[in-house]
């Protein structure tokens, strides 16, 4: 059994909320503003207990990131990249926000990280929910957006829930940035990655490509664990294209698809979800960025392990990310905490 307890987490122009999930196993800390996850403290081997996740101390600091990176938030109506901002759904054209070189990028300027969700709690369960207005960011539709978070034991669980009235596109994702050593210890390349993924999607040197590529005999094939820096500058186009890993991982299993290791700590998270890939991303863009306390945060100082639909998935064939109206969009991921 979890307790939840709740703090405020205002700024002196904004109120805001910051709800702790604790149990014996973890401690986990989430805000209304972005539906963001701030803090996960987690034991290692030796029972010292770090925070394992990149942000920041209080609101302010996720007020001036806006849009930027994305720590621990809810990211959408779109995550990843629009080509060019542009779909079109049912013969009519739609134009997104421009805001990743010359494409849309996680729902736009003003998107879901932004966002003040209304917070309940719900049979030991904390929900945010947000409404976006029809042609908020250019997407059609009224959607009402339910982020669910549970931990049992050492599990996080986070459930997506969302409608619309209108065909619009939906595809939602988690961005917290992970550090098994601690938030601020520096390069996260000694991590071990596990993939069950035979593909990824390719990218070009805006981030957006689009071809399915098989990782045999690439940096990019994570069937067995490796080192997340052990490939990472080898000469190859993909990662010059992305400056590092910054690619979807399609998966060929349903459940247990990630796992990220730290061996010194003995940390280790399993990723299982209903979404049929990741996209991860090693902080190839980080620049001496000031996080909690005195941390900085260097050049691949976390990695994002993002669950969601393939980029620019509303402009592939069958339009995976398209939300029908009125039917409802369900997506999973639970992270199982381990010390091993």
């Amino acid at each position: 059994m979890s307790e939840i307890k709740i703090e405020d987490f205002s700024s002196p122009q904004h109120e805001a909320k910051l709800f702790i999930l604790k149990n014996d196993e973890l401690c986990v800390k989430i805000t209304n503003y972005g539906a963001a996850i701030t803090a996960i403290l987690m034991k290692d081997r030796q029972g010292k207990v770090d925070d394992i996740v990149l942000g920041f101390d209080d609101l302010d600091g996720y007020l001036k990131d806006k849009g930027n990176i994305y720590y621990g938030a809810t990211v959408g109506r779109c995550a990843n990249r629009i080509a060019k901002g542009k779909f079109t759904i049912n013969g009519v054209d739609y134009q997104t926000a421009i805001n990743n070189g010359p494409n849309h990028l996680h729902g736009g300027i003003d998107n879901f990280s932004s966002k003040f969700f209304d917070a309940t709690i719900e049979n030991d369960s904390l929900c945010l929910t947000y409404v976006s207005k029809d042609m908020e960011e250019g997407y059609p539709g009224n959607l009402t957006l339910k982020v669910i978070y549970t931990l049992s034991g050492s599990q996080l669980k986070i459930v997506y829930r969302a409608i619309s009235d209108k065909d619009t596109v939906c595809n939602i994702t988690n961005h917290t940035y992970y550090n098994l050593c601690g938030e601020g210890s520096g390069d996260i390349g000694a991590h071990l990655l596990q993939i069950k993924a035979d593909r990824f999607v390719g990218c070009d040197s805006d981030g957006l490509g689009g071809e399915i590529l098989d990782v045999s005999g690439t940096p990019f094939d994570f069937r067995m664990p490796h080192p997340i820096g052990e490939r990472i500058y080898d000469e190859d186009i993909q990662l010059k294209n992305g400056c590092g890993y910054d690619h979807h991982f399609i998966f060929n299993d349903d459940h247990d698809q990630v796992l990220l290791r730290e061996e010194h700590s003995g940390r280790q998270i399993t990723f299982s979800s209903t979404q049929n890939g990741a996209q991860i991303y090693t902080a190839n863009w980080f620049n001496e960025e000031h996080g909690k306390g005195d941390s900085i945060y260097n050049y691949r100082g976390g990695v994002a392990i993002e669950c969601q639909q393939m980029p620019d998935a509303i402009n592939r064939e069958g339009q995976p990310s398209l939300l029908r109206a009125n039917e409802e969009y369900y997506q999973e991921t639970t992270c199982t905490f381990e010390v091993k």
